[in-house]
């Protein structure tokens, strides 16, 4: 294949070339066609842009052809390329976050193991039993980071029975690391009276197409209602949607 395409002939017969030129390095010739990106065919069908592959810089330009003109006479191709570029940078950037934000939701049960204040540890188990299920959902502004929204209805078993004993308000932000790590930072709002901050650490253990299982550590740190502040640990297990 040669340099260009031959739409004319000379006087002798010979086939006149239409170099097309690089718009980005100016010396690399353009000479084989390659796809368009899919908003030129969506939103610019209309217009008569051509997509290039420049071999010596690696780029792939767009110039505009009318049936009959040189490209390199078509002064219309220097002038949409900053259109294109700006057009083209707004949608490599929606493209690169494609489906984001997007919201993910999750159920879990939380088995606090230990709490300690100024008056030393106390084991879970040691008077009573609390069990915690948080729910919640995840607004994802991108693979990395995101928004979370979880409320924990707390369940405490002693030796007058079970019930609700609190709800934990746990807005928050979440973070997500490679191969399946991630944390979240929460604040802590309990209708109990304490407030506070959680961290958590978590992993996911098997991830599907759909869902995945995870478990984490959160450690809650609580103040108010005139207790003394503490600090905890538990173990958490969850599925992800």
């Amino acid at each position: 294949m040669v340099n260009g395409s031959a739409h004319n002939k000379t006087a002798d017969g010979a086939p006149v070339v239409n170099i097309r030129y690089c718009p980005k390095c100016k010396t690399g010739t353009l000479y084989e066609r390659v796809p368009r990106a899919w908003w030129v065919k969506t939103f610019l069908f209309f217009l008569p842009l051509k997509r290039y592959k420049c071999y010596k810089c690696g780029r792939k330009p767009y110039l505009w052809e009318w049936k009959g003109k040189q490209p390199s006479e078509d002064k219309r191709s220097a002038k949409i390329i900053p259109l294109l570029l700006c057009f083209q940078l707004v949608m490599g950037t929606a493209n690169a976050q494609q489906g984001y934000p997007k919201v993910t939701g999750y159920a879990s049960f939380t088995h606090p193991i230990v709490t300690f204040d100024r008056d030393g540890a106390k084991m879970n188990f040691s008077d009573s039993y609390t069990v915690i299920f948080p729910v919640g959902l995840n607004l994802m502004k991108s693979e990395r980071f995101g928004f979370s929204f979880e409320l924990s209805p707390a369940i405490r078993s002693d030796n007058s029975g079970a019930k609700v004993s609190s709800v934990l308000f746990h807005p928050g932000a979440v973070f997500r690391f490679d191969k399946g790590f991630g944390m979240a930072g929460r604040l802590a709002f309990d209708t109990s009276g304490r407030f506070g901050f959680t961290t958590v650490f978590n992993k996911v253990l098997i991830k599907r197409e759909t869902h995945n299982y995870w478990v984490a550590v959160p450690f809650p740190v609580r103040f108010g209602n005139s207790q003394p502040a503490s600090i905890g640990a538990g173990l958490q297990f969850g599925v992800g949607f």
